[in-house]
């Protein structure tokens, strides 16, 4: 908080600025900094509370399949904007023991991350993300694939890491606060679960996340 009530101020200041100066390349990127610095510090602190325990997670049965679909109707209307095409292969009336608010935050975090690795729009290269649900004897498995930049083989072992960038920034400028990966791992943990990742460089990645399955319908 010592870090974000700051710039909760210079932020207010930069509002009276723009009531000045509507028009300054300048203020809108130092405003653009400020934006991006501020979730960098809410991020933060989120995992910190995770780690910590103090962001409890409120248990409930949750209908998991008509959770990913509400999300996917969203998601379609943001990947469109990028030129990217979203398919679902999700199982119908599965259920899972969770916190709904952690798990929608969990699917955001990977399919953003696809996004954000997809690579620029090339003539003839596929772009797409894939997102499954599948119900398995002793386990629900969630998974987001896609056709992006994929992750070099030495970085593999530490994108789960906090802070962790993969080395792809001749393919693509991808900003972030390299936390994304780790808060999905956390929730993950606080559910049970596991999650682990595939790629091959230039061709794409798949996270899946395996959640012991439960039994509510």
């Amino acid at each position: 908080h010592q870090l974000q009530n700051p710039l909760t101020i210079v932020k207010n200041e930069l509002n009276s600025l723009r009531k000045q100066l509507p028009v300054n390349e300048n203020l809108t990127a130092f405003e653009k900094t400020i934006d991006e610095l501020s979730v960098f510090v809410y991020k933060l602190l989120h995992l910190a509370r995770l780690n910590s325990g103090r962001d409890e997670a409120k248990m409930i049965p949750i209908d998991v399949s008509t959770l990913i679909h509400e999300m996917a109707e969203y998601y379609h209307v943001v990947v469109l904007m990028e030129h990217i095409e979203l398919v679902t292969d999700i199982e119908p009336h599965v259920w899972l023991t969770g916190d709904r608010e952690k798990l929608s935050e969990l699917i955001t975090n990977l399919v953003s991350n696809s996004m954000k690795y997809m690579g620029n729009v090339i003539e003839g290269r596929e772009r797409k993300i894939i997102i499954g649900l599948q119900k398995h004897e002793d386990s629900i498995v969630v998974s987001v694939s896609d056709t992006g930049i994929g992750i070099k083989e030495n970085d593999m072992p530490r994108i789960f890491d906090r802070f962790f960038r993969t080395g792809n920034s001749g393919h693509s400028h991808t900003t972030g606060t390299g936390l994304g990966l780790a808060i999905a791992k956390r929730i993950t943990e606080l559910h049970g679960g596991t999650i682990t990742a595939n790629s091959i460089f230039n061709k794409g990645t798949s996270i899946r996340v395996a959640f012991p399955a439960t039994h509510n319908e």
